[in-house]
């Protein structure tokens, strides 16, 4: 009979019904973002998960390991990885996501993007920290193609602009994780009569219930990889999605 070897995170996917509420919350939060297991200490990711680091301790025993370190360890050692890093360059990686995109954006989702801009006074971008810079790129390839569009990438100046702000605006908030820190600005923008579009990997976010749109893009980290793979190309590339669909729009005019 042939044996069946589970990955790691295959096994936690296993166990996850049965695990108790701190454990299972643990066992979410690395089975949807992976990647924190390489770069990210057991502190943080129990601070972020809102566990503390015992849960996280516990879980990896419930799967047979002493603690995060030897979790860790067979995480980033198990032959599925290797493998992985063998058979995949980072160009065939890339194209993985592209063909991801092509399947997960929804033609009738970017065309209700398309017109939202079309239709809208202002662009205004928004991004922290690393998404800034994908903030930054989508407002300025709007303003190439002719689209009154503005970056911000400061939360304080984020607060001052929401006086601005007008019911014929657009606001799109680039966010790897849907981050809540947001949640207040997206409720005075939506409050304003503003459009408020999500671009997001995460598929939990609370932002979600709040904004106008949500589009969810496929996580570039997640895939299996032995170094730490960047996000942002992701985002680059639903931008230029974006942008052809707006000129195919403009040249039917």
């Amino acid at each position: 009979m042939e044996v069946i070897s589970m990955t790691v995170l295959e096994n936690m996917q296993a166990v996850l019904p049965s695990l108790p509420k701190n454990e299972r919350k643990a066992a979410e939060y690395l089975l949807n973002y992976p990647h924190d297991i390489q770069r990210r200490s057991a502190e943080l990711i129990a601070q972020d998960a809102g566990i503390s680091r015992s849960a996280i301790v516990r879980l990896c025993q419930k799967l047979g390991y002493q603690g995060w370190s030897e979790f860790k360890y067979a995480y980033l050692h198990e032959p599925a990885l290797a493998a992985s890093a063998q058979e995949h360059n980072i160009l065939t990686r890339y194209e993985n996501i592209i063909q991801k995109l092509r399947q997960g954006v929804a033609a009738d989702q970017l065309q209700t993007i398309v017109q939202i801009i079309h239709r809208a006074n202002r662009v205004i971008t928004l991004g922290n920290y690393h998404s800034g810079m994908s903030a930054q790129q989508m407002a300025f390839r709007l303003n190439r193609s002719g689209i009154d569009s503005h970056f911000m990438n400061d939360t304080s100046q984020m607060e001052c602009y929401v006086s601005f702000i007008r019911s014929d605006d657009v606001v799109f908030i680039f966010s790897l994780s849907g981050d809540p820190l947001y949640e207040s600005l997206v409720e005075q923008y939506v409050q304003r009569g503003a459009s408020v579009i999500l671009i997001t990997m995460s598929t939990r976010t609370t932002l979600a219930k709040l904004v106008t749109q949500t589009v969810v893009l496929p996580f570039l980290s997640h895939e299996r990889c032995n170094y730490l793979l960047d996000d942002a190309i992701t985002f680059f590339m639903f931008i230029e999605m974006i942008i052809e669909a707006l000129h195919e729009e403009s040249s039917k005019q």
